[in-house]
């Protein structure tokens, strides 16, 4: 009933409140609405603002307290707020203007806000002035208050249109960088994959330039190396086969028509029988087992073989030589089944009898062997004249046979060729006269370093 009765109130034109002075009647208007009502009741419109309070006594109603405040007073009140307030308006229960702040002159705010309201749409799209209402339970009155926007519209869009270009820059830079970092990856990796194509295609003199210290040069410094040591990997094996065709053309050589050399062989042993001459049968027979055995098809044979033709061999030169030299062996039972190239031994004994006792006399042959390890160490010596620091020399420098020692260069070859570069012959030196060779094989074909134990059981 009060809202009812504040609502009639505000329905009055501006023409229909009392001027001052006049006599108000106590039907009209806001007395009206004091006395129906409880408390105090407002009214206003265009700029007038009115309120009203019954008073009454034991005896009934006594009479009313009125206050009214013109547009004036409403403008200096609504002025002295903050100033964060903005601009603000007062408006009635129907949004209906009472009063505003200066600023707004001119401006049918009010209207524009309550067309809003009645068509669904906020009061503030976002970009520009901002409202914010309040309306008070007492009088039932809106207080509007309008805070400009910090930003106009079109700077808020332009903003926006920098913070969208700022954003595609970002982007293609980052990507720009990113395919810059790319390229500069994946170059180094293309030269790489072409270099590895080549040395593919058997090019192993391939290199790569090194520029930096990054992980990149250091892969094309080991890819320079790895080619490097293919190439020297390559040419060993090309020298190495190269030897070891030598090696065979000399064996095929040997072999050319063996059976007349033994028919030869043979019937020189009968004319030695017959005629009585053992010597001559003696070598004759000698020789053609020696001829026999070296020119068998087998590469290995028991090293009980190999002094068994050893053997041969110095019954034919003690016949040529009686008196000047003897050999003696000095060998471990648990070496002689072992597997050794064979004409290993001769041709290092034929190198003692021809040189080292050509004016000595008295001469001894010392072969011995001793297993250590998973190795098989044979040594033979002599006590001849022995072999001058120029012919070691020599020898540890000779490259093939016409620079010299015929038979301990195709010896080493060979042993070389079967157990590789770190295997062959070595010469020790002796504190007294003599020659000491020794040879030092991986038993059963295992790799193993030679180990230094001195000239065996002889030396």
């Amino acid at each position: 009933q009060r809202d009812a009765h504040q609502q009639a109130a505000a329905a009055h034109t501006f023409d229909d409140f009392p001027r001052i002075g006049e006599d108000v009647p106590v039907e009209w208007g806001v007395l009206r609405a004091a006395r129906l009502g409880e408390g105090v009741v407002f009214s206003g419109s265009r700029g007038l603002l009115q309120a009203a309070c019954a008073v009454r006594g034991s005896t009934g109603l006594l009479g009313y307290v009125v206050m009214s405040l013109n547009n004036t007073q409403l403008v200096e009140l609504l002025e002295d707020l903050p100033p964060a307030a903005g601009s603000v308006l007062l408006l009635d229960a129907y949004w209906g203007e009472i009063s505003r702040s200066v600023s707004l002159r001119g401006e049918n705010l009010a209207s524009q806000l309550r067309e809003r309201l009645l068509r669904g749409y906020p009061l503030s799209d976002g970009e520009s002035d901002a409202y914010y209402v309040r309306q008070s339970p007492e009088t039932g009155l809106y207080l509007v208050a309008r805070q400009s926007a910090p930003v106009a519209g079109w700077v808020m869009r332009l903003l926006r249109l920098i913070y969208g270009l700022s954003i595609v820059l970002c982007l293609g830079l980052c990507i720009a960088v990113a395919m810059g970092l790319s390229r500069q990856l994946f170059a180094p990796i293309f030269v790489l994959n072409q270099a590895m194509g080549k040395v593919e295609d058997g090019k192993l003199e391939m290199r790569l330039e090194v520029s930096g210290t990054d992980e990149m040069a250091q892969l094309f410094g080991r890819f320079n190396r790895m080619t490097a040591r293919l190439s020297a990997y390559l040419e060993d094996s090309i020298r190495r086969q190269k030897e070891l065709n030598d090696a065979q053309i000399r064996m095929m050589q040997a072999q050319l028509n063996p059976h007349f050399l033994y028919n030869t062989l043979d019937t020189v042993k009968w004319m030695g029988k017959i005629n009585r001459i053992p010597e001559v049968a003696t070598i004759a027979a000698d020789l053609a087992d020696i001829l026999r055995r070296s020119i068998s098809g087998e590469e290995f044979v028991p090293l009980s073989d190999e002094l068994s033709l050893l053997d041969r061999y110095v019954e034919i030169q003690t016949i040529r030589f009686p008196g000047k030299f003897q050999l003696i062996h000095r060998i471990e039972p648990d070496t002689v089944d072992i597997p050794v190239p064979r004409l290993m031994l001769q041709p290092l004994v034929e190198n003692s009898i021809l040189h080292g006792f050509e004016n000595v006399e008295g001469g001894q042959v010392i072969v011995s062997s001793l297993k250590v390890g998973e190795q098989l160490i044979v040594t033979v010596r002599d006590n001849g004249c022995g072999m001058t620091r120029e012919s070691i020399r020599r020898f540890e420098q000779q490259t093939s046979v016409a620079e010299g020692h015929l038979g301990l260069f195709n010896v080493n070859a060979i042993l070389r060729l079967h157990y590789g570069p770190e295997y062959g012959l070595r010469i020790v030196p002796l504190q007294g006269p003599g020659t000491c060779i020794r040879i030092t094989l991986p038993i059963a074909g295992k790799e193993a370093s030679p180990h230094d134990e001195g000239c065996g059981s002889g030396g």
